[in-house]
């Protein structure tokens, strides 16, 4: 068959194109939104610095984004460090569009794609559309810091990944047990690096229990020590040289945390049995195997439950990094009624908390009335 020189031309042109568009939608340095956003109706906004492109039957709390990604970042600086961060595009989508269609749809709620910098939420999700954000945005600055190491996603894996980015949307918006729920069974890492179901529970929730205890036991160091132990090895390797815990048996910590929360959940409102429960615990396991946020609260209850307030007062420094909303402090004025300088002190705490992160003080003045 002969090939004429307009078929010649024609081909030449059909791979021209191709070749453009592989390379826009791959090449980092081609901003996303010039791709997906493009003849789509889509509202454009600057939070912190990043653009973030959402579908206009969509309306998200962007000053409680902005928060929680000024915090996502000073938090990373501590676990590990992102010194030239390049510009991320976020999308909150609806299906339809272009980028919603290639990248979500398929049961997950938000993704970061690396090629091309950019993070999709599913404008669908019914629940807390920020922290979903936060979640995929911590993704990307964790890629930024491997990418200078010259270290891979697939030397890390997927529960490291995937439990330090549950840690940030814990920490900084205390979604994590409202998204996934507080259980889950344990199986041995090792194992859980061979699931192939990127929206396995367990990944998620076994790494971020795993991060949460080597954060509280070797402190925020130890996270940029594993990794940069990669480099030049395996992070098995790494593990085994840093870590106390052998890799083999690691899991067993949280079968012990997932009996210690649902024995701490029916024994509510029995102070003298949480108190005598944790402290068995303890005892025979270690105090890292109880996990701090959720005991720490269960006994700041119980001790102020039993006017034990000194030792409750003791409890309250360890939550206190948890503490995520003005409501809490609130709330946990409640339980300190019989100390009145505490209780005060507390209540100041949220108003100080709101002013500092934007809440309206107002709505939390009205909340410290309705619960008082």
């Amino acid at each position: 068959m002969r090939i004429t020189k307009a078929q010649k031309i024609v081909f030449v042109v059909l791979c021209t194109i191709s070749a453009v568009g592989i390379y826009l939608l791959y090449n980092p340095h081609v901003p996303a939104k010039l791709i997906f956003s493009f003849n789509e109706d889509y509202q454009k906004t600057q939070l912190n610095g990043v653009d973030v492109l959402i579908n206009s039957d969509i309306v998200i709390e962007e000053d409680k984004v902005v928060r929680g990604m000024e915090q996502t970042k000073e938090r990373a600086a501590k676990l590990f460090d992102v010194a030239n961060e390049d510009k991320v595009d976020i999308f909150v989508a609806l299906p339809g569009d272009r980028i919603y269609d290639m990248y979500l749809g398929k049961g997950n709620l938000g993704i970061y794609h690396p090629p091309i910098k950019t993070v999709a939420v599913d404008g669908q999700y019914t629940g807390d559309l920020s922290s979903t954000i936060i979640h995929e945005y911590s993704h990307h600055l964790f890629y930024e810091y491997i990418d200078t190491l010259k270290v891979t996603s697939e030397q890390i894996p997927e529960w490291l990944e995937e439990g330090l980015a549950l840690t940030f949307e814990y920490e900084l918006m205390n979604n994590v047990l409202v998204k996934y729920g507080p259980m889950f069974n344990a199986i041995p890492f090792k194992q859980l690096e061979e699931i192939r179901d990127v929206n396995s529970h367990t990944i998620y929730l076994q790494g971020f229990y795993g991060i949460m205890f080597l954060l509280e036991k070797y402190g925020d160091s130890i996270i940029r020590q594993l990794i940069e132990g990669t480099v030049n090895s395996s992070f098995h390797v790494a593990w085994a040289k840093l870590i106390e815990e052998p890799y083999e048996t690691f899991h067993d910590n949280f079968e012990i945390q997932q009996g210690s929360i649902r024995k701490l959940e029916s024994l509510q409102g029995d102070h003298l049995k949480v108190i005598a429960y944790v402290d068995s615990v303890k005892e025979e396991h270690g105090r890292l195997n109880v996990y701090t946020p959720f005991t720490s609260l269960a006994l700041i209850e119980a001790y102020a439950g039993i006017g034990e307030l000194e030792k409750a007062k003791i409890t309250f420094d360890m939550y206190e990094p948890f503490i995520n909303n003005p409501a809490e402090f609130a709330d946990l004025a409640i339980m300190f009624k019989g100390d009145p300088s505490f209780n005060e002190m507390l209540m100041n705490k949220g108003l100080n908390y709101a002013l500092q992160y934007g809440y309206d003080t107002k709505e939390y003045e009205a909340y410290l009335q309705s619960v008082q």
